[in-house]
């Protein structure tokens, strides 16, 4: 694109790294400070289905990494590690070529928010009866039925509208974190690694998306919890309600549909055995080592997903293939 300039970036870095403690201790921590000038975004074009990148943002980040290692040995058998990092990060939008806000493919962009924020209403419930929708002006004019969305009036005017949709999060995660500990005992071995994530949203379009298309599934949470009567839930639409669009369309954009997105992750843990020097008559054997290794054997996550790690940058869930956990024995030989 010719009009497309080259992002201009003001960055302050400031670190302390030691070790102490004979070096069995280290430390390292750094603050940063970014601030990128005539940052790229891509805008949503006035009526029409498309975006168009141009120089138009200024945006703040802003954090600390710390990384935090232990290693130590007792007796002449057994040596351990420990290790931790963890990183915060404050994003923020500090200027959109004096816009307020700028509506992208998918989310917006706030002045004052994190980048990519999630846009809609906030649910307040669920209609549960002819008498509530008849009493309620919101529920009148929409011509809404008991098993739909309720949501809340933000600007106290009586009536729900465009007027009362709020900022509802962002996939930009807050915080980031690892650890990651092992030991050596005589001729055994263990190594385990971990990481996570905190402060992050995501839009659970999945759910959705049989709103728009009649050939998609409804997952088994919302078929088995659905509203079937006064009473029965104050969470989940109707069976009709999961396909109207006052419930359930890419244009209202609901908080039911953003979920947090943390999440912890065992990566990695490896367990090994090691016989050295067989004797295999008129030859030794150096070594084999036998170990047996799972990668991404647990995730611990609450959103209704198959992962809260998503391909898509926005955070938006569509169609994310499930992960896998991959289970290896191994046997190493050294000649």
């Amino acid at each position: 694109m010719p009009n497309l300039k080259w992002e201009v970036v003001d960055e302050t870095n400031v670190g302390v790294e030691f070790a102490t403690l004979r070096n069995r201790l280290s430390v390292d921590i750094d603050w940063f400070y970014r601030m990128t000038r005539k940052a790229v975004i891509a805008p949503r074009l006035p009526f029409e289905n498309g975006t168009l990148l141009q120089n138009i943002g200024k945006i703040l980040n802003t954090g600390v990494d710390v990384s935090i290692n232990w290693a130590d040995r007792v007796g002449d058998d057994f040596r351990y590690y420990i290790g931790a990092n963890f990183s915060y990060l404050k994003n923020e939008v500090k200027d959109l070529a004096g816009n307020p806000y700028i509506a992208g493919g998918k989310t917006y962009q706030f002045v004052g928010k994190e980048m990519n924020s999630f846009y809609g209403y906030v649910v307040d419930g669920i209609y549960q009866t002819e008498q509530e929708c008849a009493a309620d002006r919101t529920a009148q004019v929409n011509g809404l039925q008991p098993g739909d969305f309720k949501y809340k009036d933000l600007n106290g005017d009586g009536i729900v509208d465009g007027e009362d949709r709020t900022t509802l999060g962002s996939y930009l995660p807050n915080f980031i974190y690892s650890v990651n500990l092992g030991f050596v005992w005589k001729n055994l071995d263990f190594e385990i690694t971990t990481y996570g994530n905190a402060g992050a949203q995501m839009y659970n379009r999945k759910r959705a998306l049989r709103y728009a298309q009649s050939n998609y599934n409804f997952d088994h949470d919302q078929v088995v919890n659905r509203w079937t009567g006064a009473g029965t839930t104050n969470k989940y639409p109707s069976a009709e309600g999961w396909i109207r669009s006052w419930n359930v369309s890419d244009q209202r954009v609901n908080s039911f549909f953003v979920e947090d997105a943390d999440f912890f992750r065992i990566q990695n843990v490896t367990l090994g055995y090691t016989f050295k020097n067989i004797n295999l008559g008129n030859y030794t054997l150096p070594s084999i080592r036998l170990s047996a290794t799972a990668d991404r054997p647990l995730t611990i996550f609450s959103a209704n997903s198959f992962t809260p790690e998503l391909s898509d940058p926005e955070g938006w869930d569509t169609e994310v293939y499930p992960l896998t956990a991959t289970y290896t024995f191994g046997v190493t030989i050294n000649f």
